[in-house]
């Protein structure tokens, strides 16, 4: 027996041998073994592990071997991962005296194997005392019977844990290993299941866990990689030796998203004051529908205002369940701190299958050796789609919003990298398809010290953005004066010049339109929730063009998000000043077909001492001019199913083509999408069109 006195915190340390329970199913001259062989000599288990082992027919028997006497307790767990259902304790304390030679390679086969055949199938939980700390060899075999004797090289998913607890008694690279590892998750539909195996590279902790679930970090470091002094990890996932024997066929299902947006904790619009009187709609909601169960969400809130959905942002992770679902937010940073008052964009992704692997104080993945001048490939994944096959998927990392004062922080979301991707596009000298960090020369003080470090992978996902004002006061009218006198279309969009972002009043917008220049549109909308994804882009963005109106002003598109099925949004459109409209028709587009706005009217209104040309008209859920036809609450946009249509507006009969000339916008109120007014076609006449 090979005793040590090893340990980070410089305290006597007896390490004990691991142990790895293995099941095998098949033939009956087949067994499966799972333990040293798989993780390699360097890395021990820690007693204290909990183990499971699959039982898949009647007559196997599990096979327990290790280099050092201990204790053995096993539960029969009823094939419940989560140890509910019957959890009767079926093997009490048996002592066992070892069959392995502590600094010796396994033998195979392994005789004078521990044995006991359940008697029934199912999952059995399996645990170890004695008076060690680690074991340094160990293996867990099922085999068909209890007459054969476990072979360590072969393996066959029936040995997990939710968490492995592991010490290679260094983190030199003479101590890492490249163990494959196989985490298994939940799919929406009963029966199918995804697979991920865990290609670890180079990888070297000295006392370190390995857990698995589907938001990495518990809030609020959920998605990131972060300090293990702050944060915690709550296993959820088996985490297998070998492809899971249990696995279902693959899951190809997408999830949906439908009916999101984002209201404040009163349930009356999408602004809410955080830094405003204490108690009053200090939080706001996401709310949106899933078409699946067993999904998780990932809202990303760009905190950081760089339009970007990534590093540095808010980022809400969690479980996501078929219908109705709402997620919280308290309008603060990943730090803790409040926003400032202003509009944020987010981003709501529904995923399936997602899987975090959290390696909790591992100082090194693939790594160097030269104080960065080259690197190792560090750890990847890959989805299995069965013991011999895999496929290359999109990993996802991101250490530098929390760890950033690390030299080897690295991020590659939003967008992710194909896993095993040997480019270097940012050239850090690292293969960007591998997460890499540390450095085996500097004694374990990098980055994956003491550090949980999250590596994700998720399957298909579906993406929608909502848009978030955070305001000084808890009303929707954030100075108190009626959302009629809130419109124009000047000001960098604070229409009648009293300092607030008209945004921040009742449903009301302005933007500058980049067809015309620094002119700007203003939208205003009653009857609905609030509005949404406002953008004006030119004809040509569409899938074919009007052949009989111009559109000079542009294109307007929003997007209208209504409480009730079946309601009516009424739309009003400010243009930046009076123009003559008595050749203006207006126009919709759906279905890639262009028609006229029934019931629209071109009117002038005066805000203050400023008049401008206004075209109202109503739209109503699942009406004429809704895109999907269907009640659903959203109106949709011009831009696919959820277009509603366009508006083209032309210019007054002068003779001469006019310096701004006008353009109908379409708009897409919570789902409606309204093309504006134009003259008609001979009044203006454009390359292409006559």
């Amino acid at each position: 027996m090979n005793l040590r006195k090893i340990g980070r915190s410089g305290k006597l340390v007896m390490f004990v041998l691991l142990f790895v329970a293995t099941l095998g199913a098949g033939s009956l001259s087949k067994l499966y073994a799972e333990g040293t062989a798989q993780f390699n000599e360097q890395q021990n288990l820690v007693i204290n592990t909990t183990l499971f082992a699959d039982i898949l027919n009647a007559g196997e028997t599990i096979n327990i071997s290790t280099c050092l006497d201990i204790n053995i307790n096993i539960w029969n767990t009823n094939g419940t991962p989560n140890n509910q259902g019957d959890d009767t304790q079926v093997v009490t304390s048996d002592p066992f005296i070892a069959n392995l030679d502590c600094g010796n390679p396994l033998p195979n086969p392994i005789t004078n194997a521990y044995k006991y055949t359940p008697a029934s199938t199912g999952t059995y939980r399996i645990t170890f005392t004695g008076s060690w700390y680690i074991l340094e060899r160990y293996d867990l075999t099922v085999t068909n019977n209890s007459s054969t004797d476990p072979n360590p090289t072969d393996s066959n998913g029936r040995i997990w844990s939710y968490n492995w607890v592991m010490d290679a008694t260094a983190y030199t690279e003479n101590r890492a290993t490249d163990a494959n590892l196989y985490a298994l998750s939940p799919a929406p539909l009963n029966g199918q299941s995804f697979v991920w195996k865990l290609d670890l590279n180079k990888f070297a902790g000295f006392s370190y866990e390995l857990k698995a679930n589907s938001i990495g970090l518990n809030s609020p470091y959920s998605g990131i990689s972060a300090s293990t002094g702050v944060s915690n990890v709550t296993p959820e996932f088996p985490i297998y030796l070998g492809y899971p024997a249990i696995a279902g066929t693959n899951s190809v299902t997408s999830p949906i998203i439908a009916d999101h947006r984002f209201l404040d904790n009163a349930d009356q619009d999408n602004i809410f004051s955080p830094v405003a009187t204490p108690g009053v709609q200090d939080t706001g909601n996401f709310k949106f529908t899933s078409n699946v169960d067993k999904a998780t969400y990932a809202i990303t809130i760009d905190t950081n205002q760089d339009n970007i959905f990534g590093s540095g942002d808010r980022l809400l992770l969690g479980s996501a369940s078929n219908g109705q679902n709402s997620v919280e937010w308290d309008g603060k940073y990943p730090n803790g701190d409040p926003v400032p008052v202003g509009i944020y964009k987010a981003q709501i992704q529904l995923r399936t299958g997602e899987f975090h692997f959290i390696a909790s104080d591992v100082e090194t993945s693939g790594g160097t050796s030269d104080g960065g001048a080259t690197w190792n490939n560090g750890l990847t994944i890959y989805r299995a789609l069965d013991a011999n096959t895999t496929q290359n998927t999109t990993v996802y990392w991101d250490d530098l919003t929390e760890l950033s004062s690390y030299s080897d922080a690295t991020s590659n979301v939003p967008n992710g990298v194909t896993s095993g991707s040997l480019l270097d596009a940012n050239n850090d000298g690292r293969a960007d398809g591998f997460h890499s960090w540390g450095d085996f020369n500097i004694n374990g003080t990098g980055i994956g010290d003491e550090n949980n470090i999250d590596t994700y992978v998720h399957g298909p996902t579906d993406t929608k953005t909502v848009t978030i004002a955070v305001a000084s006061s808890e009303a929707g009218d954030n100075d108190g004066k009626a959302a009629s006198i809130e419109t124009g279309a000047n000001n960098n969009g604070d229409g009648n010049n009293d300092g607030t972002v008209d945004f921040l009043q009742d449903n009301v917008t302005s933007l500058p339109n980049p067809v015309t220049g620094d002119k700007y549109n203003t939208i205003e909308v009653t009857g609905c929730n609030g509005l949404d994804n406002v953008d004006i882009f030119t004809e040509n963005r569409l899938s074919s063009s009007d052949s009989a109106y111009d559109y000079p002003l542009g294109l307007l598109n929003l997007t209208v998000n209504c409480q009730d099925s079946g309601a009516t949004a009424n739309i009003k459109i400010y243009y930046d000043k009076v123009y003559d409209t008595s050749k203006w028709v207006a126009r919709k587009f759906i279905n890639g077909k262009y028609s006229n706005i029934p019931n629209a009217v071109f009117a002038t209104e005066t805000v203050g001492e400023t008049s401008y040309t206004t075209l109202t008209y109503q739209v109503t859920d699942g009406g004429a001019l809704d895109a999907d036809g269907i009640a659903n609450g959203v109106i949709v946009d011009p831009s696919g199913p959820a277009v509603l249509g366009a508006t083209t507006v032309k210019a007054p009969n002068t003779g001469v083509r006019p310096e701004n000339p006008l353009v109908a916008p379409v708009l897409t109120v919570f789902g409606i999408s309204v093309l504006a007014f134009y003259a008609p076609k001979q009044r203006i006449v454009r390359s292409g069109k006559k």
